[in-house]
């Protein structure tokens, strides 16, 4: 590639550098999800057209800003109405059993999916880049000249954080009250933001491959 040309005749250091912030870029913009999911037997499948997006987090405020990203992302997605849980139900309130389903039916829902962190972890890796330098010494003596050539190696460390998290998804169906599809993700990455996009991806690859949402098409790239 005539990038790595490029990079093989720079200065060392500058090498150095630029084979660092690649490798960070890289790394960054990468995150993984494998998600287990199972539907409901002899339920009726069809497309629901207005969800509520409800989020178990860790305390109210990651749960208001989980479900309004995912509010966001869905609606750039599917075709259905999406709303989030703490919109409708506010935190101050207090609801019983039959009031949640109640509220959902008359605003016209009839479809919950619950989104539930159940944990994470994360692990420091590192990575080594070498550094090669050529130093050339002459000595002459008389009309005898003689070079003596020196190659060393040295080696910068860096290193990252991998972040893994789980999560249990629930699709639930307003009218019958029922789970109807039950999802289990692992999800690693370096940053929250790609963590999000590639569960995001991944559960509604599976809902709309199930035959529970319409997937928007994608828009085309500009050139």
């Amino acid at each position: 590639m005539i990038i790595i040309k490029i990079i093989q005749k720079i200065n060392p250091f500058i090498k150095l550098l630029f084979m660092g912030i690649t490798t960070t870029l890289f790394l960054q913009a990468c995150a993984t999800t494998n998600i287990t999911h199972y539907q409901a037997e002899g339920f009726p499948k069809h497309t629901y057209t207005k969800i509520i997006l409800a989020v178990d987090g860790a305390n109210l405020n990651s749960q208001e800003r989980s479900e309004n990203w995912g509010v966001s992302y869905l609606k750039r997605n599917i075709y259905s109405e999406v709303e989030a849980w703490h919109q409708l139900f506010p935190p101050i309130n207090k609801y019983t059993y039959g009031d949640y389903w109640k509220t959902l039916q008359d605003n016209g829902f009839d479809g919950v999916l619950i989104i539930a962190y159940q944990g994470g972890s994360s692990s420091l890796q590192s990575f080594l880049i070498p550094s090669t330098q050529t130093t050339t010494a002459t000595a002459t003596t008389g009309n005898t000249t003689a070079r003596a050539t020196t190659t060393s190696t040295s080696y910068s460390s860096y290193g990252y954080t991998i972040y893994q998290m789980s999560t249990g998804i629930s699709f639930l169906d307003v009218k019958s009250k029922k789970t109807v599809w039950v999802g289990g993700a692992n999800t690693s990455g370096l940053d929250q933001s790609s963590m999000n996009s590639s569960l995001g991806n991944e559960i509604l690859k599976s809902l709309t491959k199930d035959g529970f949402l319409e997937k928007r098409p994608s828009k085309p790239q500009r050139r």
